[in-house]
């Protein structure tokens, strides 16, 4: 009897030898997924992963509404959560340990999983203030910073500073949310906000159709000066007419941070492969969610990473042939780019 309990005790010793992502992943019961706000494209987005998670995983997975990219990277670091949606200034910043991370602990142990829509940055005013460009915004007070997302004030810095406005001559305010910030728009407490806003957003489609809206663009021969001013985290993007709402007759150039969908390293490689495999080989299922859920794919994914990608997502993208020479090679790069931080450190 004892020599079959110890031929047993091998055999599964051995099976975790041989499987040990699968054990791993096997304790993986449930993930919590960090958003933005409630109402928030991302949120709206964190909700058609966890229902995907839960649906194609043995992996239960819920959303938990942080308030903005810098909070849902902290509660990632912390351990509240195992996944997030966030821009892709706040995860180089937090994998690197630089801008709102220089002076706290980094988030080192933060991956990519995939890449979707972009987030523009964008002026939005009513249609009857008088404002009809960034230096109109001159005496006036606006919104144009917030602690969870602080690329608002580096693009409301940026805007003024391409329009030669100093920014002493504009009342800067402060809100938590996007919810509050079109809500003091609505109400007139402020005459402008910079506002991160997905294209298709209901939010503000819902504003569009209480109060005449008008968003103020950069200026065409001021996009080189605006990218220069931002960095490399950001881009300046185009959209198409009606890309908010159905009276914008005209085209919006903005500031743009991608969203990106992130995780810990503490998710076994196993777990993530499943998420991965879940939301890519599902894509019309993921489409039914949100316009601009068309975006999270793996062209966009893999075109250029702001941060490595996990293990469990890598392992996706070999078995469908999509991992590349250049992909290995941004992925090295940037892990070489930790480890000189870390030797500096």
């Amino acid at each position: 009897m004892k020599k079959i309990k110890m031929l047993l005790l091998m055999v599964i010793l051995l099976s975790m030898l041989v499987h040990p992502g699968e054990n791993r992943a096997s304790e993986v019961k449930a993930v919590s997924i960090g958003t933005s706000s409630i109402g928030s494209t991302n949120y709206i987005m964190g909700v058609g992963f966890s229902k995907m998670i839960s649906k194609h995983t043995p992996i239960s997975a819920n959303v938990e509404p942080t308030g903005g990219s810098g909070a849902t990277l902290r509660a990632i670091r912390d351990g509240k959560v195992m996944l997030g949606l966030i821009n892709t200034l706040a995860a180089y910043s937090g994998f690197m340990g630089q801008g709102e991370f220089s002076k706290e602990k980094p988030v080192f142990h933060v991956r990519l999983m995939l890449q979707g829509h972009p987030g523009p940055r964008i002026i939005l005013v009513k249609e009857d203030s008088g404002i009809n460009s960034i230096e109109d915004l001159a005496g006036k007070t606006i919104v144009g910073k917030r602690r969870t997302l602080p690329d608002i004030g580096i693009a409301t810095k940026a805007y003024l500073k391409i329009a030669n406005v100093p920014e002493e001559n504009v009342k800067i305010v402060e809100t938590k949310t996007t919810n509050e910030t079109l809500q003091a728009l609505k109400r007139g407490s402020v005459a402008a906000v910079v506002v991160p806003m997905a294209v298709g957003s209901s939010a503000l489609k819902r504003l569009a159709t209480e109060v005449k809206l008008k968003i103020i663009s950069v200026p065409k021969d001021k996009i080189n000066e605006m990218q220069n001013i931002m960095g490399p985290s950001f881009q300046i993007t185009t959209l198409p007419p009606k890309a908010y709402f159905e009276y914008q007759n005209y085209e919006v150039i903005a500031p743009d941070v991608p969203t990106i969908f992130v995780s810990s390293t503490n998710l076994p490689e196993n777990a993530a492969y499943q998420i991965t495999k879940a939301i890519l080989d599902n894509f019309d299922e993921l489409k039914s969610y949100h316009r601009s859920a068309k975006n999270w794919n793996a062209q966009n994914t893999l075109k250029s990473l702001p941060i490595p990608l996990h293990e469990g997502a890598i392992k996706y993208f070999k078995e469908k042939g999509l991992w590349t020479s250049n992909v290995q090679e941004a992925q090295k790069k940037l892990l070489d780019s930790q480890k000189s931080i870390l030797k500096k450190k």
